[in-house]
């Protein structure tokens, strides 16, 4: 009997062990209710203003002192200390500061503590929140802290926030271009696209494509409607914009590189912000794509020995360029798509294009530009014809395609780029090719070679250096 009760004694107090064990994991009573936003306008992309409301639980009686509100998107970066107010328990308080840490997160302080008492609620008001510009649900975090800086307690705000379809257009979640989505199997075609999707109030819409650091590349505004948008029931329409591949030359981006990019799809009915996001560029090795800028207005790192000179025609001007490190290219690669938001290097090529100029036309000004030191063909608009007659041959010739619109085109032929060969490439400007020049490397007659210079020569010509690095460098 005697060990019966000794086994007793043992699993009761074993019992009483595990039950203080288990209070001191469970702690105190959370502080905070979770908070609930109210929006004065809920549409996307809408300046507006919110009411965040929770109410403190508990009988601890803290001094409160800051309060940080974390939105998961929208924009409160511009808010200050006449932008906020703070309610407790029905008494405005003194909003002394108010910092924001980023677009989405602001600390209020208040200008004296404020002892707070169970079943209080506290109210925030901000004026001039932009909201966030897609639909749907949205966390609003709210922390409190006392006049130490120690964390009084916090709720993470799981959905506090709903906002339904505004000026703003709001993408949907079939889209194939979002944050964060991937083109693969990118080869610069026409005949390839994605379909960014969204909901709005109107047809009228457009998409801008832009480089991550911002530069434009292009605009696209045909629109496919799935459904029309009724305004009279408040239920929006389902719109499709298609960005096809060759909307994206204009990216700065190697072989075998990622490149991301920024599209921003604006309501051209309404003075609305556009819905802007980020995607990434997938390139494989058919093609490479380098874009020009203008050293003056950016501040690029990395820059290698890889440069682009631009002589005004003008003795006395001159204006240097400069571009990222050039890509490689590989056996498989085709095409190399050339573009430029410096308005010297624009400007000195369109001079170089003839006002009467037709598709397909050689375009002497611009043909002492070479492919590993030897002058190639440069055609307008389209491909056209060697002087022999004949259409050039994309896997047998080097040529290069100047475009009003979009990103020049510099065709590589097969053996260009094979067995690892290194291809230097330089496009000129209002620089006529030499009578010799045309003879060795483009086949011309003795008579065809000096026919060329009757249309003479221009003060000072424009050189633009592009290097390629060896393949597989």
């Amino acid at each position: 009997m005697t060990n019966l009760k000794r086994v007793a004694t043992l699993f009761m107090t074993a019992m009483l062990a595990l039950s203080v064990v288990g209070v001191a994991f469970t702690g105190g009573a959370a502080a905070i209710t979770a908070p609930t936003v109210t929006a004065t306008d809920d549409g996307t992309g809408a300046t507006t203003d919110h009411t965040i409301s929770t109410d403190y639980d508990n009988t601890d009686s803290p001094s409160l002192q800051e309060i940080q509100i974390d939105y998961e998107a929208g924009d409160v970066s511009g808010l200050g200390a006449d932008d906020v107010t703070v309610s407790i328990a029905g008494t405005d308080e003194t909003v002394s500061a108010v910092e924001a840490a980023d677009d989405t997160t602001l600390t209020v302080t208040l200008d004296a503590t404020v002892t707070l008492s169970d079943t209080d609620t506290i109210e925030v008001t901000l004026s001039g929140v932009e909201n966030p510009h897609n639909a749907g649900s949205y966390d609003v975090g709210v922390e409190l802290f006392d006049d130490t800086g120690t964390s009084v307690d916090s709720d993470a705000g799981t959905d506090a926030l709903s906002i339904v379809v505004g000026d703003t257009p709001s993408v949907t979640s079939n889209s194939a271009l979002s944050e964060g989505a991937t083109v693969s199997n990118y080869n610069g075609s026409s005949t390839a696209a994605e379909t960014l999707e969204v909901e709005a109030y109107t047809d009228n819409l457009e998409a801008t494509i832009m480089s991550a650091d911002g530069h434009e590349i292009g605009t696209v505004s045909d629109v496919t409607v799935v459904s029309q948008a009724d305004s009279s029931t408040d239920t929006p329409g389902t719109y499709e914009i298609d960005i096809s591949h060759a909307d994206l030359r204009g990216l700065d981006v190697g072989i075998n590189e990622n490149a991301d990019f920024q599209v921003a799809v604006a309501n051209n009915d309404a003075d609305a912000p556009a819905n802007e996001f980020t995607s990434t560029l997938e390139n494989g090795d058919e093609v490479s794509q380098i874009h020009i800028f203008d050293a003056e207005s950016d501040a690029r790192a990395d820059y290698t020995n890889n440069s682009v000179t631009v002589f005004d025609r003008t003795i006395w001007d001159r204006t240097d360029a400069e571009i990222d490190p050039a890509p490689d290219v590989s056996s498989n690669t085709d095409e190399i798509y050339v573009s430029s938001s410096d308005e010297n290097v624009s400007d000195e090529i369109d001079a170089a294009i003839p006002d009467d100029a037709e598709s397909g036309d050689r375009l002497a000004y611009m043909m002492n530009s070479d492919l590993d030191g030897s002058i190639t063909y440069v055609f307008y608009d389209e491909p056209g014809e060697k002087i022999d007659g004949n259409s050039v041959d994309a896997a047998e010739d080097d040529y290069i395609v100047l475009n009003d619109e979009g990103p020049h085109v510099v065709n590589l032929a097969d053996d260009t780029v094979a067995d690892d060969s290194t291809v230097d490439m330089t496009m000129a400007a209002n620089d006529l090719p030499s009578p010799g020049d045309l003879r060795e490397d483009l086949d011309y007659s003795l008579t065809q070679s000096f026919g060329v210079l009757t249309y003479g020569i221009p003060l000072l010509g424009a050189t633009l250096l592009v290097s390629r690095r060896r393949i597989g460098e």
